[in-house]
Order: structure tokens, then sequence, then C-alpha cells
């Protein structure tokens, strides 16, 4: 923003995040292996034909009691949920998460779009990523999203025109089999988190309203 306004009337909030899962941050993690897949409200068909095909290669490598959670959208629910229980995978598949904070909670590492608000929430969370942008959003805008994550070492990142089933799947096993890295990358995902962004927001409208 403060490439296109004066650097005075700019102010870094963060994104507001609901408080069900500011308050899931604080709660105990499930401490098996579990991998959270996201493909936003909408889904991600490529993530979903994807990610079975990519955990199919290094099943022998995960650590024991390794479990899927998986958000396809309504479209790929059967495909999905069809694709685990032939990887004989444990997987709870849903077309949609009402209770996101309840399925982030256990997550071990989450494989997902770059959306703001999603990389707002794996922050707040201090959740290790593996990270896909959409790669038709807007000025590549998801992208963009995802190397602040990337610099920050809170994530890795793929673009999905260039990824293999193989490469996605060692970057999990890496991240999953190494729980020094996979907490390194947690505590640098933590340090971008902005709990506070909602009532920031207020507190500088509030400011703008007076001085007027």
């Amino acid at each position: 923003s403060e490439r296109y306004f004066r650097p005075r009337k700019c102010y870094f909030s963060g994104n507001p995040v609901r408080q069900e899962i500011i308050k899931a941050a604080a709660g105990p993690s499930s401490g098996e292996p579990v991998l959270l897949i996201l493909g936003g409200s909408q889904g991600a068909h490529r993530l979903n034909t994807l990610l079975p095909e990519a955990v199919s290669g290094i099943l022998t490598e995960l650590p024991a009691g390794f479990r899927v959670i998986h958000q396809t959208g309504k479209e790929d629910e059967l495909m999905s949920r069809e694709a685990w229980n032939k990887l004989k995978v444990e997987a709870e598949v849903r077309a949609f998460f009402k209770d996101m904070a309840r399925i982030y909670s256990p997550a071990s590492l989450v494989v997902s779009r770059a959306g703001a608000t999603t990389l707002a929430e794996l922050t707040v969370l201090g959740k290790a990523a593996v990270l896909i942008p959409f790669p038709f959003a807007a000025d590549n805008h998801q992208e963009k999203n995802g190397d602040y994550l990337v610099a920050a070492g809170a994530a890795k990142m793929f673009k999905e025109q260039d990824l293999s089933p193989a490469d996605l799947g060692r970057a999990i096993a890496e991240i999953l089999k190494n729980d020094e890295s996979r907490r390194q990358m947690e505590k640098q995902a933590g340090k971008l988190a902005r709990p506070e962004a909602a009532a920031a927001i207020v507190d500088e409208c509030e400011k703008l309203i007076v001085s007027r």
C-alpha cells in the first residue's frame, strides 16, 4: 500500500482472525502427525487430485499414526474420500468445515492455497505450511502473500504449474519427519502473527473519526 499512498496514510494492521481460531492457538496439539489440506471455501481440484498421489509415494516414510483432514469443496468430496480409502489412510474428508478451529488445532502441517485470510490464520496458530498459490489470482497476489511466509522461514511454497506429486511428497515427508525443523517453522510463523488485528483496525478508525 505504501507504494501507492503516502506512508503516513498507511497503517499495517494485519488481517483480522476469528476469535475461535485465536483461542484454538492456546490449545494442545494431538501429538500425532496430522496433515491438514485446505483448498479455500470452494475447494481446489488440483490440490484434491495431487495430495493423495503425493502421499502415496511417501507412506512408508511417514511417522506412525499419520492421518489426514481434507477440505475438498463439494465437487470432489466423494473422489477424495475414495482416494484416501484406497491408500488405507485414515482421513476425515468433508466438502466444507464450519468448525475451522477444531480442524486447525491438531494439524502438524497444513497444505493450502495462499489467500490472505488463510495465512493470517496459520500465523496466529503457529502452523508450518506448504503453500500452493492459486495461479490465476489477480496480480498473482497469492504468490506474493506466500513469499512473506517463505522469507520468514515459516513455509515452503511451490508454483502449481511446476509441481509434481513426487516433489510435494518429499516436502511433506521432510517436514513431518523432522520435528526440530517443523518446530522452527512453527516458531517463525508465530512471529508473524497479529492476533490483535481486528482491535487495531477499530482503534485506528476511532482515531481517524476523533481527529476529524
